[in-house]
This record gives C-alpha cells, structure tokens and sequence, in this order.
C-alpha cells in the first residue's frame, strides 16, 4: 500500500472516531447545563434580567451558557416564560 492511501485511511479513521467523541461532548454539556439548574441560578438570571443594562448576551455569559439560545431555552424550561418576557412584564419584580 503507498504511504497516501495508508495516511488517507488514518485520518478517515480518525474523523471517524473523533466526530462522535464530539457529538458525545455537545450531549453532555447540554445535559450539564439542564442539571445545573439550581435555584440560586435561576435567581441570579432573574436578578440580572431586571437590570436592563445587561444585554441577553452579557447573562448568559455570566451564567456559563455557550449561547443566548441555550440560556433562553434553559430560562424558558425553569420558569415558563421567556427572558424578554420576563423582562417586559415583571419589571422590579
């Protein structure tokens, strides 16, 4: 066999042990984060909420998600209401 074809075999069988070790990481940190969800946690994004200097961004950053979508997601799951509701509708709450 010549060295490319042998390389060409190594590297696809690495993607393809690699791409599901990915896959399982995405997995675990998304359950991590529905895990995580603590009371103290869903106070502090309340809290911050409330302040409307604080951009959706800068809270979910602050409360360690990897996007708006996932602390909006998240927030939603916790309370039943969206962060730009719960902003609109509960002011000082």
């Amino acid at each position: 066999m010549n060295a490319t074809i042998e390389l060409e075999q190594a590297l696809s069988t690495s993607w393809n042990e690699i791409i599901p070790a990915v896959v399982r990481a995405d997995r675990f940190a998304a359950q991590w984060a529905r895990s995580a969800a603590t009371p103290a946690r869903i106070e502090q994004a309340k809290h911050l909420l409330l302040n409307p200097h604080y951009s959706l961004e800068d809270i979910a950053e602050e409360l360690g998600f990897r996007s708006v979508a996932q602390f909006t997601d998240m927030f939603e799951h916790w309370t039943g209401h969206l962060p730009t509701d719960y902003r609109l509708f509960w002011p000082g709450a």
